[in-house]
Order: C-alpha cells, then structure tokens, then sequence
C-alpha cells in the first residue's frame, strides 16, 4: 500500500534538484528545501496539538507553502483541507464548521475575512499561521523557530485522510471529500507514468490549488516523478503564455474558460515555440471549436477527465487519439474500474448512453460527516456514481453527453443551485427561488435565478445580486434574476427547470 510521503524519497534522490518555482516572487525551492521546510512544520504543528485525524486548514492563493504544509499533514497523519480564498465569510463559516481544523495557514489579506468567522481564530494566535507577516502568528517565523530535523517517525498512512477538498452536490450544504493517501500517491503514480512525466519535465499549476484540478491533475503527479513544478498565484491572461515561456513549460491544466481566454491572450500565435508538449483541458467538456483554435496554433489541447471523489485523473488517450477524436475523454487509466450503468445499476449495452461508474483504489473514503450523502455517492459496493452520462464506443473511449445531477459548471467550478437558491433566501424575503443553468460562450455555463416575492415590494434584482455577492463567490452569483409570480411545476409537483430554461430563450433572443 501506498502513502503519500513522495518528498521525503525524492528529497533523497535528488535533493539539490529545484522542485517548485514561484512565478510570482521567483522563489525557487529545491526538494531537500521543500522537505527541511514540511518537517519544520510538522513540528509546529505538534506543538499546536495536530496530530492523526486532526485537521489543518489552508486559506490562500497558489503558493509553495501549500505544498509544504500537505507533506507536513502527510506525515502527521493529519489532513489538509484546503479553502476557497475568494469564499466569503458566509460561505467559510460554513465549511470551517464542518471540517472543525486545529489550525489555519492563512494569508494576511485573507485574515479580515476570517475574522468575521464567529469562534474560529482565539486570541493567542495558537490556531493560526499567516503569511506574509513578521508578526507573532507568522508562518515563516513559526517555522524559522524550530528545527528542520524529523524528531519522530513518520506517521504517514496509506488509510489516513491527506486531503479535504470541497465540491457542490445537488445539496445546499458543501461536501467536504476526504481523499486518502493511498488514493492521492496511487494516482499520482499511474498518471506520471501514463503520461511519461519525469525529471526534465516542467508543468505550470495555473488553475487553484484548492481545486480538484489544480491540486491533483498534474502537480503531485510531477512531484512523484521528480520533475519541477512552476506556480502561478492566479492566471493572468496579458502575461501568461510569457510566462509559460520564461519557465520552459511543458504542460499545464487549465479549465474551458482559462483556455478561451489563454486564446486571445498576447503570445498565443507564438505559444508553441516555447517548448509545450500538450495542455490538458478539464472541469468541463471542451467546446470542438477551442480544440481546433489550439491545433491550428500548433498545440495540442486534451481533454481531461476526473473528479474530486475519485482520481484525479480517471482518464487519457494518446496524442493521435486526441487528434483524431477531440471530443473524447479517452479510456481508463490503469487501476481505474469504469462501468456505464442505468440507474438501477445494470450496465447498458455497447453505444447507449448511461451514467458513468467509478471504482478500484482511487476512490475517496466519502464525504466529511455526511454519511447519506456519502451513501448516495459512493453507493454500497464502494463505486462513484459521478452524475457524468457517458457513452463508451467499440474500443473503450467514453464520451461524455451531459449530467444526471442537478448541478452546472461555470468557470471550471461546479454550481449547487440548491446553494445559491438557499443564499438568496436569506438575502430577500422570497416564496419561492428556483436556478437553472444557461450555456454561455466564455463560462461554459452560467445561472439564472427565478424568484417568486412572498409580499411585494421586491428587492430589485441588482441590489438582490448585490446581497447575494456578500454570501457567495463570484462564479456561484447569478448573471441574471429573474421576478416571476410563480414557479412552473412538473405533473409531480416538482419545480419545472426546463420549462424555466425555455422561458429565457424569448429573453435572450431579445
């Protein structure tokens, strides 16, 4: 079995080599760096009471510390959970409160937000570590108090929760997804070496790292391979392909969106002679046209498949395949158990369209004390119904052909109306909130609120936006509200969403 501790043996192996680049500050860590760094942590985070099953909490950007603080959980048996740094106060109370962590590493701009949080940060400073601060809580002189040297074995465990990443269900409530080691190393493994990663291979983190994407597609799968990450804080469209060409990159994961816009980006005409193998394209389906604009450049954009409950990476095909079949997600990785079932579970024959089942050593142990939840996702025989319908062709490809679940993806970041209904909810006296999601040609998709006024006068659907904007980040507010006297409804008596759907086409049409 395995752990996900894959510093500490490329620390030994090559420990002079550079890990990580900061594209920002032009920090550059090698790995005997990055591990002296992780065991220094794992002491303070000793001395703050962390141990096996306690929880640590990130709140930042992109950053080398990040890596630094998963191994140092790696090795306490401990896991990190990582947050949206855009989230408000509303939307971290919520997750704070249900992950409970010990301590939070947190940038110093971020900290305010924080603080709004009713009983998260004491006044000792004891549960937090900042960023970017020469003060008491400070995270550098934390770990520049300490030594570097590992006083203790390991308590790395292949069962033992590494990560907690959060993803919208058809809930309100967030689920937290505890990713073990054994499902994070194993992963990692399969996918360098499926993909031919190695030690001359460097590969650009651009999506977040609290992501799914950004946090497993690529980077603990380069860090196995013991070749050099380069982080960007946030993509920066004016500058990124400069970047990208700065630091040699070879590969980089983006969602749809980022990818459009990389597209219109200065340097994009130019972006293959910087030395870029591929870009793998994830978190939503890639639209054909975005494929074509990349091979017509000269690069060679793939399209991905994975998720947070399971993976990350499920999926690939090889360079002709994703040439000759750009729409495809490719075959299973090894180990990845994939199965097309109708909803009573039976698999559909060859061609039909079914949803898509996840199973073998790469599946997450359920979500954060959410045992129906968990249930309902990961079922009894230990598979992820992944809410994907998927239709797999005489040699195994899949194609994806849309979603069972009642959520939407914009901006690469999965949407749970049910989230934002509740939100507005409590922004307005409403009777009834029902959202539904609209194609939308740089997000993907976006939301459309219907909202139906318990008493009139209405909040005007501006300032309601505006109200909304205080509780939920900004890929999650509606673009539009809507006011209407009543929701439609099914014969069941349920709210009618493609009957909503359809009411917008005169509006947009207009």
């Amino acid at each position: 079995m395995l752990h996900a501790d894959v510093l500490a043996a490329q620390a030994l192996l090559q420990g002079a080599r550079p890990a990580v680049v900061d594209a920002h500050s032009g920090t550059v860590r090698t790995y005997a760096e990055l591990d002296r760094r992780a065991n220094a942590l794992v002491r303070v985070l000793r001395g703050r009471g962390v141990g096996p099953g306690a929880v640590v909490g990130w709140v930042a950007f992109n950053r080398i510390e990040m890596i630094e603080a998963l191994f140092a959980c790696v090795r306490l048996g401990a896991a990190l959970a990582a947050y949206n740094p855009r989230a408000t106060a509303w939307e971290l109370s919520r997750k704070l409160g249900l992950t409970a962590p010990a301590c939070v590493v947190v940038e110093r701009d971020i900290l305010s937000v924080l603080g709004r949080v009713p009983g998260v940060l004491r006044t000792d400073w004891s549960d937090r570590l900042v960023l970017d601060t020469d003060g008491l809580d400070g995270y550098e002189r934390a770990i520049a108090g300490v030594s570097s040297s590992l006083d203790a074995s390991s308590d790395a465990s292949p069962d033992a929760t590494a990560a907690i990443l959060f993803t919208s269900g058809s809930t309100a409530t967030p689920r937290g997804v505890r990713l073990p080691q054994r499902m994070l190393a194993g992963n990692a493994l399969v996918t360098a070496t499926s993909w031919q990663l190695g030690r001359d291979t460097t590969v650009a983190i651009v999506s977040p790292m609290w992501h799914a994407g950004g946090f497993g597609a690529l980077l603990l799968p380069t860090l196995t391979a013991g070749g050099r990450l380069v982080l960007l804080r946030q993509f920066s469209a004016p500058t990124f392909w400069a970047t990208m060409r700065r630091h040699e990159v070879q590969l980089a994961f983006g969602v749809p969106t980022l990818w459009q816009r990389a597209s219109a980006a200065p340097g994009f005409a130019d972006a293959r002679i910087g030395g870029v193998r591929w870009l793998l394209c994830g978190g939503a389906p890639m639209p054909l046209p975005l494929h074509l604009r990349y091979r017509s450049a000269g690069l060679l954009l793939r399209q991905g498949y994975g998720m947070t409950e399971a993976g990350i990476n499920l999926c690939t095909s090889d360079d002709t395949e994703c040439r000759e079949y750009p729409g495809s997600v490719g075959r299973a990785l090894p180990w990845v158990e994939i199965s097309v079932c109708r909803n009573d579970g039976q698999p559909v024959v060859e061609g039909e369209v079914g949803e898509l089942l996840i199973g073998g050593p790469f599946v997450a142990d359920g979500y954060v004390n959410a045992p129906p939840e968990t249930t309902a996702t990961f079922g009894t025989d230990g598979r992820v119904w992944t809410g994907d319908l998927v239709r797999r062709d005489e040699v195994g490809r899949l194609w994806l052909q849309g979603r069972a679940k009642d959520v939407f993806v914009s901006s690469g970041f999965t949407v749970s109306p049910a989230e934002v209904e509740l939100a507005l909810h409590e922004c307005a006296d409403l009777a009834e909130v029902a959202v539904v999601a609209l194609p939308d040609p740089d997000r993907g998709e976006i939301g459309v609120a219907f909202v139906v006024p318990a008493q009139p006068p209405l909040v005007a659907p501006e300032r309601l936006r505006e109200a909304v904007r205080e509780r939920l980040s900004g890929y999650k507010v509606p673009a539009r509200i809507v006011t209407v006297p009543t929701l439609p409804r099914t014969s069941s008596g349920k709210v009618d969403r493609r009957a909503l759907i359809d009411s917008m086409a005169p509006r947009l049409d207009g």
